[in-house]
């Protein structure tokens, strides 16, 4: 099928008018005419129908229709996606999971920036499965998720190690605590869906308490930053990530508490930096991959 002779039918479809189309077109209605009769004689049918108030798709040209719409929507943003990368050497847009993002990334991003003061840096938080998401629907081209997530259709490359541990307001006395002490208190839990609660979880059902339905949660967010100012606020117990907690911990305004006789293994994990296999990243991207693997982990609590 002659894509110009397509393009010809679409605009004169879509504009409801031959004379419209030719302008658009740059091309004389005589030589438009011609088109659209070559078109249909290579379809075999008629598409158009001509009125006094302009042009009517037939029953066949409404389907041909639909399909000439989804191809040259289709070239839009072909050309689209060719301006934004050739646009993107200056950029820098990251996807980043929500705990690492939102703290530890936010407090250190500035140390990059004053290297590279060209880079036009864009952050945008997100659940680790939607970083996933994200950078594999080309959304992003780069991201940081929790290590690990499905990210068998992603490269990862893991370069920061973290744990979850137990946080409260000082006021409360104990340094140390069992589990069954644990299954009492008010805590504060991540969303279901949330690689933090699955970590959680995994520890619970490895304990002697081998079930979610042992402990009392006050209630549940998908917000790290609303769980942190509820603890500083005097009220409840978290599991937060220790990076996102470090500020407040020598500051002695968040506690962490030791949970004793449990697998606390579990509750270690790893971030990873992501990308698309064969995507190649732009020399910002390069560069702050490079300045990812040179931060350092946080001590062990």
């Amino acid at each position: 099928m002659n894509i110009d002779y397509l393009k010809s039918f679409y605009y004169i479809a879509t504009l409801n008018n031959i004379s419209k189309a030719s302008k658009v077109l740059h091309i004389s209605q005589p030589g438009l005419s011609q088109q659209l009769k070559k078109l249909e004689a290579e379809i075999g049918h008629s598409l158009l129908t001509r009125t006094s108030q302009g042009v009517l798709l037939t029953s066949i040209g409404e389907v041909v229709f639909e399909y000439a719409k989804s191809i040259f929507h289709l070239e839009s943003d072909l050309h689209e996606a060719i301006k934004n990368l050739s646009e993107s050497k200056d950029t820098l847009s990251l996807a980043v999971c929500k705990n690492f993002g939102s703290f530890y990334l936010a407090s250190r991003i500035h140390s990059f920036k004053e290297l590279y003061q060209e880079a036009q840096i864009t952050i945008d938080t997100y659940s680790s499965q939607a970083v996933v998401e994200n950078v594999c629907g080309h959304n992003y081209n780069i991201g940081i998720t929790m290590f690990p997530e499905l990210i068998n259709q992603l490269n990862a490359k893991p370069f920061f190690q973290d744990q979850l541990v137990l946080c409260t307001h000082p006021s409360y006395t104990p340094d140390r605590i069992d589990l069954k002490t644990l299954s009492t208190l008010p805590l504060i839990l991540r969303e279901k869906t949330s690689n933090t609660y699955q970590l959680i979880k995994l520890f619970i059902e490895n304990s002697i308490l081998t079930s979610m339905d042992a402990l009392s949660p006050m209630f549940s967010c998908n917000c790290s930053n609303i769980i942190k100012e509820t603890l500083l606020a005097g009220t409840g117990f978290s599991f937060l990530p220790l990076s996102s907690v470090q500020a407040e911990l020598q500051s002695k305004r968040i506690k962490a508490i030791q949970v004793e006789n449990a697998p606390c293994d579990l509750l270690s994990f790893q971030y990873a930096f992501v990308q698309r296999p064969q995507y190649e990243l732009n020399y910002y991207e390069k560069e702050f991959k490079a300045f990812l693997q040179s931060l350092p982990s946080i001590e062990p609590f």
